[in-house]
């Protein structure tokens, strides 16, 4: 693992950053919400599986939902709303707090959905 994180300074301390406040949203009950196109979708529904599973340890599952994983709602808000609304209508249906993200468009407008509703 030391070897993975061999990054520059910044985008090593970003990551614990990050890590450290997800750690501290899911211990105080609250939930990650993924999603991703391709590859990133994989990453993603791997990513959330080891919070609801377990990792290494055992320990309780934690709140994390793969917005992609949903075939039935995501082709059914495509099919009615548009591909731009597949991600955006699931993480208003699902999501506690608001994070910043970046990403695809698809990404984007769900980040904007959620502005919207103070998510």
């Amino acid at each position: 693992m030391r070897c993975g994180m061999r990054w520059a300074g910044p985008a090593r301390r970003r990551l614990r950053r990050c890590g450290r406040q997800l750690a501290a949203v899911l211990n105080g009950g609250g939930r990650l919400l993924a999603c991703g196109n391709g590859g990133s979708a994989a990453e993603a529904q791997h990513l959330t599986a080891e919070l609801v599973g377990r990792f290494r340890d055992e320990r309780i599952p934690l709140s994390a939902i793969a917005l992609h994983a949903d075939t039935s709602a995501v082709t059914a808000v495509a099919n009615g709303y548009g591909e731009e609304e597949m991600f955006a209508r699931g993480l208003r249906a699902h999501a506690k707090r608001r994070r910043r993200t970046g990403g695809s468009e698809r990404w984007e407008t769900a980040r904007r959905r959620g502005s919207e509703t103070d998510v």
